[in-house]
């Protein structure tokens, strides 16, 4: 091999040992991370075969690259194929694919499992963190799940602890139209499309929940946490149920801030049951 190939061959070995470093420092720096593994021990083994390719067998050089060869590949067939198998990516995705979440947890870590933003095609940014997650581990425990209410809108539903209690977290990727009392908004009785003896209704300030021929009371301002612009959750006790209520895309918000007649809102219960409910008819 030409000196002039080999000296090409160790620059784009420089080149990408100096894209480890940046990867390195953008997860440590920042709120950026590399989510996918695979990216990071696949550059290593690239930077093993330039050594094995290009190899210079100088006196002094020669057990440079023995040694950078040696610790790439412990740091490949340990570090990273350990950190590989315990490392989940979680990502779904709306029925149209315009959306995703995604959610990045460490089964052996205390590291709290992390929703990312993606950023071009390697990259995440952290948004949130699931509080419990530095020691319970939802996803590997088959305690979460991810529920696409509509095409922009999904609802994460989780634990903290195995035995304890269940908990949901709205996400939202529609656009900020200004802000509006979602439970005021939906004044008046509304009726489970596919069950209708169940309803659900808002009368200044108080909740009235029919299910299944047991009426259930919340107070709004006790009850319940808007979540942004659509939805809102209401708490619940050992004696009545809680849920999470979303605004589904045909509902609009009129001038006199109620939703406008043929609109609709999913209520989704812990258990990841949901059901669609619309006005009751005058």
């Amino acid at each position: 091999m030409s000196k002039r190939l080999k000296a090409g061959l160790w620059g784009v070995a420089l080149l990408l040992g100096c894209l480890q470093a940046f990867f390195y420092f953008l997860e440590d720096m920042s709120d950026y991370i590399v989510i996918y593994g695979w990216v990071i021990y696949g550059v290593n083994y690239l930077i093993l075969l330039i050594i094995f390719i290009a190899f210079t067998p100088h006196r002094i050089f020669k057990w440079v690259q023995w040694s950078v060869a040696f610790i790439l590949l412990i740091m490949n067939s340990v570090f990273f194929y350990q950190q590989e198998s315990t490392v989940h990516l979680i990502v779904s995705e709306s029925k149209d694919q315009k959306h995703e979440v995604l959610f990045e947890e460490n089964e052996h870590s205390g590291e709290k499992t992390v929703r990312l933003e993606r950023r071009g095609l390697i990259f995440g940014r952290k948004l949130t963190m699931l509080d419990g997650s530095a020691t319970y581990k939802t996803f590997a425990q088959n305690t979460a799940q991810i529920k696409w209410i509509n095409g922009d809108t999904a609802l994460l539903t989780y634990k903290e602890k195995k035995n304890g209690q269940t908990y949901q977290q709205f996400i939202s990727f529609r656009p900020s139209v200004g802000y509006h009392h979602i439970a005021v908004s939906l004044s008046g009785t509304w009726i489970d499309k596919d069950h209708p003896q169940n309803q659900w209704t808002y009368d200044r300030g108080e909740i009235a929940f029919r299910m299944d021929g047991t009426i259930y009371h919340y107070n709004d301002s006790q009850d319940t946490e808007q979540l942004g612009i659509y939805g809102f959750k209401v708490f619940g006790d050992y004696l009545k149920p809680s849920y999470t209520v979303v605004l589904n895309e045909d509902s609009t918000i009129g001038q006199d801030d109620l939703i406008a007649d043929g609109g609709t809102f999913t209520l989704c219960f812990t258990n990841g049951r949901c059901e669609v409910y619309a006005k009751a008819k005058r």
